[in-house]
């Protein structure tokens, strides 16, 4: 570090103060201690405090933060088929709640309008591929 600096011309305050700041908190602590610090005295000294204080093991856990966990994933599929319940229940832009009034209706009157498409009287359909006399039929028309 001290030959890198050479060329700079850096004071020696200044070298010092930027090798503590590289050492280990540990070290940092011992060195404050000693009184008339140079940058020379201060690098032998750290020097035999690492030789003689163990290593450290450092682990590091990596978390992707982008990845789901199993809750929300679970969660997500739960709402996909909840979405997908309700649309099915909405099919032909019916409600259950109209589809079981309209079969009491069909019950008590037991009225059915066989010239009519299967099409038009569970969908109420615009057009029908069949021929039948629904009024709004193009088909019929003809």
């Amino acid at each position: 570090m001290k030959r890198r600096a050479e060329p700079l011309n850096a004071a020696d305050n200044l070298m010092l103060e930027l090798f503590l700041q590289r050492l280990p908190s540990s070290v940092q602590s011992i060195l404050a201690a000693v009184s008339e610090l140079t940058l020379d005295k201060a690098a032998a000294i750290a020097d035999r405090i690492i030789e003689v204080s163990p290593s450290p093991t450092e682990t590091f856990a990596v978390s992707n933060k982008n990845e789901q966990s199993l809750e929300t994933k679970l969660f997500l599929e739960i709402k996909k088929l909840n979405k997908s319940i309700d649309h099915l229940s909405f099919s032909c832009g019916r409600s259950p709640y109209r589809r079981n009034k309209s079969s009491r209706e069909r019950s008590i009157s037991n009225k059915h309008d066989f010239s009519i498409c299967w099409y038009h009287n569970k969908c109420r359909v615009e057009k029908c591929l069949q021929l039948c006399t629904w009024q709004g039929n193009e088909t019929s028309k003809e």
